[in-house]
């Protein structure tokens, strides 16, 4: 039996994954991927975006592994082994792994920028001032 869903959404019932448009009790919703089109793929990760613009990234099960609330995601252009991607959300940055599937930092710096192994950005504190941030991708890599 289809249990009813409300709106047209993945639904959970028993161990049986289902799509339906019908309405019920005891459906549970899952993230649906249907309004999502695949941007790029890295590593194990695929960046998508979704029907408002904003990006998320999808591992390679197709789960949904950051939600789609980024203005932008995208490579460090010098990033030579095509691993570390640049989050932007509301005008701040951070830096994700595509090969661990794994943040990095989270979105709290205000510039960001990638020179050779290590990550170097502003993080604010009190309002107009910043202190100078750098992390060392190979301690990271450990």
């Amino acid at each position: 039996m289809i249990p009813n869903c409300g709106s047209p959404f993945l639904c959970a019932y028993e161990t049986q994954l289902f799509t339906t448009s019908e309405s019920a009790i005891g459906c549970k919703k899952l993230m649906s991927m249907a309004n999502h089109t695949t941007e790029f793929t890295i590593q194990n990760v695929s960046i998508v975006k979704d029907d408002n613009g904003k990006y998320g990234i999808m591992d390679t099960s197709g789960n949904l592994v950051k939600a789609c609330k980024y203005n932008s995601i995208s490579n460090f252009t010098n990033d030579s082994a095509k691993r570390y991607l640049k989050l932007e959300e509301d005008g701040k940055f951070g830096v994700y792994d595509a090969l661990k599937v794994d943040d990095v930092c989270c979105c709290t710096l205000s510039e960001i920028q990638l020179q050779g192994k290590i990550i170097k950005g502003k993080e604010p504190i009190l309002g107009k001032f910043s202190w100078n941030v750098e992390l060392d991708l190979n301690e990271y890599e450990k």
